[in-house]
């Protein structure tokens, strides 16, 4: 029986998907906090356990966190080998795939957890909040959000 959606892909189960599938690689991460500042590290694993390639940068603030996030994946995708110009075509930083506000990103995560988890109760209270904290944020900076 496979794992339930609650579960968490933990990496004996992320390798556990990938034997059975034939998945080459998974990613692992980890961000730990230490006081104000962050340390990202982003690990491919191969389906045996054995470490393929890892990056580990600093964020000096929680704000920070999404471009050193992207700052390592652009550097783990060079050293498993994806070519300059390939990184360089589809490189897109996280904050603009994203949002930039740690607290909107989980809060919105929160939501759609619910949503696999079929409670549909909190969703909308959570979105509702992501939208705000990004909306505050754009206003921040003098943007105005689209409606």
């Amino acid at each position: 029986m496979g794992p339930l959606r609650k579960d968490r892909v933990t990496t004996d189960v992320g390798r556990e998907i990938c034997l059975r599938n034939g998945i080459k690689a998974m990613l692992t991460g980890t961000i730990a906090n230490l006081g104000r500042q962050y340390v990202i590290t982003l690990e491919a694993v191969n389906a045996m356990g054995e470490s393929l390639a890892r990056e580990q940068v600093e964020a000096n603030s929680k704000e920070e966190v999404l471009n050193a996030l992207h700052r390592a994946g652009t550097e783990l995708r060079s050293k498993l080998g994806e070519s300059i110009s390939s990184v360089q075509k589809f490189d897109k930083p996280l904050a603009q795939a994203t949002t930039s506000s740690m607290d909107a990103l989980k809060a919105l995560t929160l939501g759609d957890m619910n949503i696999c988890q079929r409670r549909t109760r909190g969703r909308p209270a959570l979105q509702q909040q992501s939208n705000s904290i990004q909306t505050s944020r754009w206003r921040m900076r003098g943007w105005e959000p689209r409606t």
